[in-house]
């Protein structure tokens, strides 16, 4: 075996990745046949110096390898701008949660956030202090989501914030909190340190009725409730909640 494995190293001139492809095994496999490879390999390497290079070389490239699969998964859910969750992970988290809710009754709240007259900040003061904007805002969602909680950006200047095992009343307590912690902040932009950021909240616990669809229309339907009321405040299914002074 270590003959074969010998010319087939010499006919490719030491390339390792063309070695593993000549004889049958893929990089892109799962881990777990990579690993059996390694493990052939370490029962050879014995007979064969020019296997014991290999098989190192082959070690090395496969932890770089599940290194650079682990940064691609992390890109693929983040948020770049602000740290949080993005678009495509809040799709696949609501959907699962649906499901849970259906299959086994669980409380799960859903919070929509947009922020109030963002388009001024990018008109006056430029897109990169709209950008310092949005990263605070990822930073304060962050620093008060439970390690259970699922802060995203939504899109834009809008925001979302899954809250499994959560009842209606404990979500509107978090909401109401995040909009006078909000609202009592001073965000820099614009070369200035002032508070003018406030943000409008809807708010909703899922039911076990609930699609995807509806639940997000729902708590959708009740921040544009909340902006078409004046903004900075708290819509839910039982009213409006407005910041304290």
């Amino acid at each position: 075996m270590a003959n074969d494995l010998d010319s087939i190293v010499e006919k490719h001139n030491g390339s390792w990745a063309d070695v593993i492809k000549d004889i049958g095994i893929s990089v892109v496999d799962s881990e777990k046949r990579m690993d059996m490879y390694t493990d052939v390999m370490d029962e050879v390497a014995k007979d064969s110096s020019t296997i014991k290079i290999l098989c190192r070389e082959m070690k090395y490239t496969m932890l770089e390898i599940r290194e650079y699969t682990d940064k691609l998964k992390e890109v693929s859910i983040t948020d770049t701008l602000t740290g949080l969750y993005n678009r495509n992970f809040f799709d696949i988290i609501i959907d699962k949660t649906i499901a849970r809710v259906k299959r086994h009754k669980e409380k799960t709240s859903l919070i929509m956030i947009d922020i109030d007259h963002f388009k001024r900040v990018n008109d006056n003061y430029g897109h990169p202090a709209g950008d310092g904007v949005l990263r605070e805002m990822g930073s304060i969602l962050r620093k008060r989501a439970r390690k259970l909680d699922s802060p995203c950006r939504y899109g834009g200047e809008e925001f979302a914030i899954i809250l499994p095992a959560t009842e209606k009343n404990d979500a509107l307590s978090l909401s109401y909190k995040l909009n006078n912690i909000i609202n009592s902040s001073s965000i820099k932009y614009g070369g200035e340190k002032n508070s003018p950021i406030t943000i409008s909240l809807g708010v909703d616990q899922a039911m076990k009725k609930d699609s995807v669809k509806s639940l997000i229309g729902r708590v959708d339907g009740f921040l544009y409730e909340a902006k078409r009321s004046g903004r900075n405040c708290v819509v839910g299914r039982d009213g409006i909640y407005v910041p304290k002074d």
